[in-house]
């Protein structure tokens, strides 16, 4: 009897200003639908997985790390972050400066593809630095032997001085041996490569051969 009595009044009112009954409902059906709690959960909840979205898709993927800082990026960019480390650059993607607590030179290499940092290289040099023969292989067992200890899940490849840890991000390899005099610095030498795997065209991790596969 109510419900008859509101729409009679609104019809009189209606009659009386021109406005239909039906256009009076009309108008408040979106006001209703604006103020519901329900349609704004639903639009905030619709706002944060867009955000997600959009900030899974800027996140970088990841790199193999040298000194913690990863290895990608322009050579300017690089540069910049292993003088924080305490690298000195000396050329065009050469460094020195003390790594593992001894005085060693470094280098990068760059894809000439993408311009991003790939790998880097750690050299130890018997005459350059006046090391002995028995303290690089002193240092090459303990460089060895604590490589082990950080990388514990890297797949291992070993032979009398070599060795090659690899990693879904990359590999890490170690070795000692005896060069002449030339580019590379003459006697003996122990150098560790970080290779990123993202970064590399080619990619592959290096097989290591035995003295008895000769046999």
């Amino acid at each position: 009897m109510r419900k008859s009595l509101f729409l009679i009044a609104i019809a009189f009112l209606g009659n009386i200003s021109g406005i239909k009954s039906q256009d009076i409902l009309s108008r408040q059906a979106p006001m209703d639908k604006q103020t519901s709690p329900t349609a704004a959960i639903q639009s905030d909840k619709k706002s944060v997985s867009n955000t997600e979205a959009r900030t899974t898709a800027t996140k970088k993927e990841p790199h193999l790390l040298f000194m913690g800082v990863p290895i990608d990026g322009s050579i300017e960019m690089f540069d910049q972050k292993i003088s924080e480390k305490g690298f000195h650059k000396s050329s065009a993607g050469g460094y020195s400066g003390f790594f593992y607590g001894q005085f060693c030179v470094a280098h990068s290499e760059v894809n000439n593809n993408t311009g991003n940092v790939c790998e880097v290289l750690i050299r130890y040099n018997q005459l350059i630095a006046k090391y002995t023969e028995n303290q690089l292989i002193s240092l090459y067992n303990s460089i060895v032997r604590d490589l082990k200890k950080k990388y514990k899940t890297a797949k291992r490849s070993e032979t009398s001085g070599s060795i090659v840890l690899s990693m879904p991000l990359g590999y890490i390899e170690c070795k000692i041996y005896t060069t002449i005099f030339g580019k590379m610095g003459g006697g003996v030498n122990l150098t560790i490569r970080y290779v990123d795997k993202k970064n590399t065209p080619d990619y592959s991790v290096p097989t290591l051969k035995r003295y008895e596969d000769d046999l």
